[in-house]
């Protein structure tokens, strides 16, 4: 790696040994009984008919399957509490509503009186405990399909246009895409266009004429669950020029350095840019006449900007985004082209700058777009670096009083990616240096994920002549000259160029999500309040590979394989933060993971859910230390709690004061899934730990003991 650094961070490299098997578990949860009395099974049974019939007297249902949904009562979301009246009745989940609403399908009568005679017969004492968890059940009808459109049809209300395009998800039959498609068709729909590569869903897109008084039609189709309007893809620039550059303020490659390389998917770099000696490949998916290189010319500038040069850092060039006399690529030509590009670099290029937006504000749930990026980033081992979104008019209130005006944009609420902010670069009139940026947007995400996580400079405005002028940041602008803007967009490639050399600086550590959690673990807390600006600004890489005197910084990598649990070597404990018998200072833990993800199930996308403990063992029996009552930004509300522990991005951080009667701790990583989720694919992870205390010896103690006693531990940088 050719670096050394001062104090650099410890790797514990994965190893088999690792592994722990799961104990096995004695005699099988029974569900309890709730204290509710039981549903009546003649009651289930009629309404379950009702929904099914209901369905089929549409003409256009005739022969489909019809999906139900039956409601579990608060506090009975535990597995085991439906596992019985799914196993009895044999039904298999086709996906959720929210947290409580579970659908499954009946294929046709036949399928309905096989269930209904082992609903009203079976006497098995489980199914009557776990009947009493449920507080209905029946058919999955229209006015529920039409709450979970209701972004789309509070803007049907006041949409003057008689005709409009539609995205509508369906079900996951095997005939839906063909039916639905069909259907839609003797609606009057045209230019119907069905999403491929994705695996428990299916999206199409149709242009519907005269389409208000079809809607309740539409939801009356038993395949069809929810419509939706498509995002626009977009890019904000409000371009500055000023004098132009020298040429060698770009800098100059050394023969034979390997450099980082960053993926910039954009609007393309200017043909006779200066940058174009760091370009490490070009792909073009727009027509050369409809090209306008300014913004992606400037955001390229941003993630290669090295003080006041540019260089140090290859690019790839993909342009995507046409000028003003083209048309933006949908989200399906976006999505094509990104499963054509990303693999095709993945070996090279493990970090992607997106620095586009849309003009859809983000929901309760994912959207189709962040879906399709957050498989993508499992399935090619990437890391997207993605703007927060602009707002435009600016935010005119204060931080502390939130509007939903400001939340982040589709597909900011990834949640494998990294979400960027923008903080001002300067002080002004208006925005304090690092205050958030007047236009940048805010979380939080779904499922109460801090988003954006981190942020960067990308502007400021000032109040001048009666009006807020845009003080931007700096690049290099299309004609060779310096260019001045504002916006997320130039705030995400300077993260991007700073993960792209952390990579290569990781050597044998590197995966992305080591990156991505040492990032976070490193960040600079003083503006950090988990809703505009995450986890604060991010150290330059160089930094995040070394420790301050006081810190012992650790990374962990590996892989969870279904049915075990992660247990690490012994770490000792540091010598320094033991005083008078007592362990004392802070410990930090940042996990970052990828899990399979469903976007069926609305309320439990991720699939898997790893956390993070460390502790040790007292007479044979484990003790945390370090658990989920540490974690940071979790939220007290039950319901936002619940669901903040299943995200794939977790920051423990504990203040520590307690009789020390242990000499090491053990890193646990503990997995559990959703009951749905039958595939046993892997999940790669890593941790990174920290142990700070007010000691300058800390570190040299620890180092000290490490390089005598431990085979597991690797300096990195030496």
């Amino acid at each position: 790696m050719g670096k050394i650094f001062k104090n650099p961070i410890l790797f514990m490299e994965f190893s088999e040994n690792f592994v722990k098997a799961r104990p096995v578990s004695g005699v099988p949860v029974k569900p309890r009984m709730s204290g509710h009395p039981p549903l009546s099974r003649g009651t289930i049974v009629r309404m379950m008919e009702e929904g099914f019939g209901f369905y089929r007297n549409f003409e256009y249902n005739r022969g489909l399957s019809v999906v139900e949904k039956f409601v579990l009562r608060e506090n009975s979301l535990a597995k085991s509490l439906r596992y019985s009246f799914l196993e009895t009745a044999k039904i298999s989940l086709i996906g959720s509503v929210g947290q409580t609403g579970f659908l499954f399908p009946v294929e046709d009568d036949s399928e309905l009186a096989r269930i209904s005679t082992v609903l009203r017969f079976s006497r098995s004492k489980s199914l009557d405990a776990s009947l009493t968890h449920i507080e209905s059940i029946g058919g999955f009808y229209p006015n529920e399909k039409l709450e979970l459109s209701k972004k789309f049809v509070q803007k049907a209300v006041f949409d003057k246009t008689p005709d409009r395009l539609i995205r509508f998800r369906c079900f996951p039959f095997a005939d839906a895409a063909e039916k639905v498609a069909v259907f839609l068709a003797h609606l009057g729909a045209s230019s119907i266009k069905i999403y491929p590569d994705i695996t428990d869903s299916i999206f199409i897109e149709a242009h519907i004429t005269d389409y208000k008084p079809k809607l309740t039609t539409i939801l009356n189709h038993s395949y069809i669950s929810e419509i939706s309007e498509p995002e626009t893809v977009e890019i904000t620039e409000h371009y500055l020029r000023h004098e132009d550059l020298f040429a060698d303020c770009v800098m100059e490659k050394t023969a034979g350095e390997s450099y980082p390389t960053v993926g910039i998917i954009d609007s393309g770099v200017a043909e006779n840019s200066f940058l174009r000696k760091w370009e490490a490949g070009r792909e073009l998916f727009v027509e050369p006449e409809q090209m306008d290189t300014a913004h992606g010319t400037f955001v390229t500038g941003r993630a290669l900007a090295c003080g006041e040069s540019f260089g140090g850092t290859e690019f790839l060039d993909v342009a995507v985004m046409p000028g003003r006399t083209g048309t933006p690529p949908d989200l399906a030509r976006l999505a094509e082209i990104l499963r054509i590009v990303v693999p095709k670099y993945r070996d090279k290029i493990k970090i992607w700058n997106l620095s586009l937006g849309t003009n859809i504000t983000a929901g309760e749930n994912v959207s189709l777009f962040a879906y399709l990026l957050d498989c993508i980033q499992r399935e090619q081992d990437v890391l997207f670096v993605l703007p927060a979104g602009n707002c435009f008019p600016l935010r005119t209130w204060s931080t502390e009083d939130l509007k939903d005006n400001d939340l982040i944009t589709v597909p900011a609420e990834s949640l494998f990616a990294l979400t960027i902010g923008s903080v001002s670069h300067m002080d002004t009139n208006l925005t304090p240096l690092h205050a958030p940026s007047l236009f940048t947007r805010r979380g939080r995400g779904v499922f109460s994920s801090v988003k954006p996580e981190l942020v960067y400079y990308g502007g400021t405005h000032e109040y001048k002549f009666g009006k807020n002028i845009p003080k931007g940041v700096f690049s290099i602008g299309k004609y060779n000259e310096i260019a001045e803007d504002t916006g997320t967009s130039h705030a995400s490639p300077v993260i991007a160029g700073i993960a792209a050399k952390l990579h290569q600086l990781l050597g044998k550590a590197a995966t992305v999500d080591a990156v991505k959690a040492l990032i976070i673990h490193k960040a600079s807390g003083g503006c950090a309040d988990g809703v505009y600006t995450g986890w604060g600004l991010p150290e330059a890489p160089e930094e995040m590979m070394r420790t301050d005197d006081d810190t012992i910084t650790i990374i962990h990598t590996g892989i969870y394989e279904n049915g075990s649990h992660i247990e690490t070597p012994p770490v000792p404990v540091p010598p320094e933060m033991i005083r008078g018998g007592r362990f004392t200072g802070t410990v930090r833990i940042t996990l970052s993971y990828r899990p399979q993800v469903s976007i069926s199930y609305c309320g439990y996308y991720t699939c898997v859910n790893l956390k993070a403990s460390l502790g040790f063992y007292r007479n044979g029996r484990w003790k945390g230390l370090i658990t989920d009552r540490h974690l940071k930004f979790a939220p007290e509300e039950p319901k936002n709690k619940a669901e903040f522990l299943w995200l794939p991005l977790k920051d423990y951080h504990a203040e520590l004061n307690t009789a020390c009667a242990f000499d090491k701790l053990f890193l646990r990583i503990t997995a559990s899934k959703r009951d749905f989720w039958k595939e046993a694919s892997p999940v790669p992870y890593a941790a990174v730990i920290s142990f700070i205390c007010g000691s300058k010896g800390n570190y040299a103690s620890f180092k000290k003991i490490m390089e005598e006693k431990s085979d597991d531990f690797k300096f990195l940088g030496i």
